[in-house]
Order: C-alpha cells, then sequence, then structure tokens
C-alpha cells in the first residue's frame, strides 16, 4: 500500500503541479496586460455606440419630417387662395369693362353719317385734283432739265462776236427762266394742296372713324346720295 500510494503521490502531485502550470500563463497573460489598458478599452468602445444612437438621431428625424411639412402645407394654401383670388379679380374687372364698353356705346345719327359720306366724296376728288397736278409738275421739271442742258449744249458753241447768235441765246434763256419761274410758283401751289388735303383727311378721320350708326340710318342716307336709288 505505501509503495502504491508513494507512486500515487507523484501522480497527484505532477496533477496538482500540471493544473498549476496551466493556470500560471492565463494569469501571466491577464497580468501582463495593464488596468489602464482594460478600462481604456471598455470605456471607448462603450461611449461611440450610445451617443449616435440616443441623441442625434432622433433629432434630426424630428426637425426633418414635421416643420418642412406644415411648412409646405401653408405655403400651398397661401398660393392657391392668392390664385383663386387673381383669377376673381380678373373675371370682375372683364364683366365691368364689357358693362362699361356697352353703356359708352352711342349710335350717329343719319346727318352725320351723310356728312361724312359727302367729305369722304370731297377727299376722293381732291386726291385726283392733286395727283394731276403732281403729274403736270414732274412733266415741268422734265422740261426745265432739257431746256438747262440744250441751253449749256448752246453756249459752248456761242459765238460772242455774231450778234444773231447772241440775241436767238438770249431769248431762249428768257422763255427758260419764265417756266422756272412757273414750276416753282406750280410748286409752291402744290404744297399747300398737299397741306389742305392733309388737314381735310385728318378732319374727315376724327369726325367719321368711329361713328357707329344705324342699318336704317344708313340706307338713309346712302339712298338720298346715290342716282340709282332715286330712279
Amino acid at each position: 500500500m505505501s509503495r502504491s500510494l508513494f507512486a500515487l503521490l507523484p501522480l497527484l502531485l505532477a496533477f496538482l503541479t500540471g493544473s498549476a502550470l496551466a493556470e500560471e500563463p492565463a494569469a501571466v497573460k491577464e497580468a501582463t496586460v495593464p488596468l489602464w489598458h482594460q478600462v481604456t478599452k471598455d470605456t471607448v468602445a462603450a461611449e461611440p455606440k450610445q451617443e449616435p444612437k440616443q441623441e442625434p438621431k432622433p433629432e434630426a428625424k424630428e426637425v426633418l419630417k414635421e416643420e418642412p411639412k406644415a411648412e409646405a402645407k401653408a405655403e400651398a394654401k397661401a398660393e392657391a387662395k392668392a390664385e383663386a383670388k387673381a383669377e376673381a379679380a380678373d373675371k370682375g374687372a372683364t364683366q365691368e369693362t364689357g358693362k362699361e364698353v356697352g353703356k359708352e356705346v352711342e349710335f350717329g345719327t343719319q346727318e352725320q353719317y351723310g356728312a361724312c359720306m359727302d367729305s369722304e366724296s370731297r377727299i376722293k376728288d381732291l386726291r385726283k385734283m392733286l395727283e394731276e397736278h403732281i403729274a403736270l409738275n414732274n412733266e415741268m421739271m422734265m422740261e426745265i432739265k432739257k431746256q438747262a442742258k440744250s441751253l449749256l449744249e448752246l453756249q459752248r458753241k456761242l459765238v460772242m462776236s455774231d450778234d444773231t447768235q447772241v440775241e436767238a441765246f438770249n431769248k431762249r434763256t428768257e422763255a427758260h427762266n419764265k417756266l422756272v419761274k412757273s414750276a416753282n410758283e406750280s410748286s409752291d401751289k402744290l404744297k399747300a394742296e398737299l397741306e389742305a388735303f392733309n388737314t381735310k383727311s385728318m378732319e374727315h378721320n376724327q369726325n367719321c372713324a368711329s361713328l357707329i350708326v344705324k342699318m336704317s340710318d344708313r340706307d338713309a342716307a346712302i339712298k338720298e346720295r346715290t342716282p340709282a336709288y332715286n330712279q
């Protein structure tokens, strides 16, 4: 028994010493790590995980979701109301202007329409006369140019010592000067006629351009001034 116990003791010792040896490295490993390293690892890992989850995220969600929606709805309602008011104002304005135009319409008389017909007829006659005078004035100017050109050629060939040639040249020059004087007088008269024509045309437009008459008055005025109706 002693031998068996003696043999078991080294085994027990070996078992105990082996477990001790197996536990020592773990203790050594834990002992080799300083305490401030262990504390900082725990605190640093814990702090960043808690701050973003609890404080910033809920605040950002509440601000973005609640306030802009309320403002957008208020602005949309205000714009819709403003547009509705503008449309109503435009409709009211058009109705009022239509009523005013309807009130301002005044029909002219048969005499007024007849006077406008007479003035229109006179203006047509003046226009025809002016066209004839303008044509005559243009012909006169062309004749003056021809005479002036021939007189210059005759003057170059003129022999001053020949009294007959000099006398003929002077006569032609006098006739040319008379034609020029007559052309200038015709031009002045034509200018006055043009001014009178423009004045009468403006008066006719002012009195007759906006004149509105009834169909019966118009037909009666035309009948008085048209030979076909009177026959």
